[in-house]
């Protein structure tokens, strides 16, 4: 089972009803706007925290850049016909190796850049998933009430 963590996003009900009042295929692709705006925050965050690391070369601290994991951070998003939406945001497939970096292992220390991305930026994400949507449904032409 993957490592995932969920939330339900409330407190938005004049986006909410917009989006009712709107056409579903309308609806569907402005959620989904808004949710790959607000996930592309996390995206950058770990990006910047994958960058970051140390490296222990002949006793002394250096610092070193993960480019490869860096790089490998995506972002996908869907919404189904109930208006309810998902974003995964997070490391390819292809680089399995990353939970060993998230979470350690019994010779390595927890390099922890998911879970302090999300930590860190949740408040911003719920931002940007606000403004980025009203900005969407402007952009469709429809009005907030």
């Amino acid at each position: 089972m993957p490592n995932v963590v969920e939330f339900k996003i409330t407190g938005m009900a004049e986006i909410e009803d917009a989006l009712e009042r709107a056409p579903l295929r309308v609806s569907r692709r402005v959620l989904r706007t808004g949710l790959l705006a607000a996930a592309f925050v996390w995206a950058r965050e770990m990006e910047a925290r994958a960058r970051q690391g140390w490296h222990h070369g002949k006793g002394k601290h250096t610092e070193r850049q993960f480019g490869v994991l860096a790089r490998s951070i995506v972002t996908r998003a869907s919404v189904n016909s109930d208006l309810e939406g998902s974003v995964r945001v997070g490391p390819a497939k292809g680089t399995f190796w990353s939970v060993f970096l998230e979470f350690g292992t019994s010779k390595m220390r927890a390099f922890p850049f998911i879970r302090t991305a999300f930590e860190t930026r949740k408040q911003d994400v719920l931002s940007e998933f606000e403004i980025e949507t009203k900005a969407a449904l402007e952009r469709e032409g429809i009005k907030l009430s």
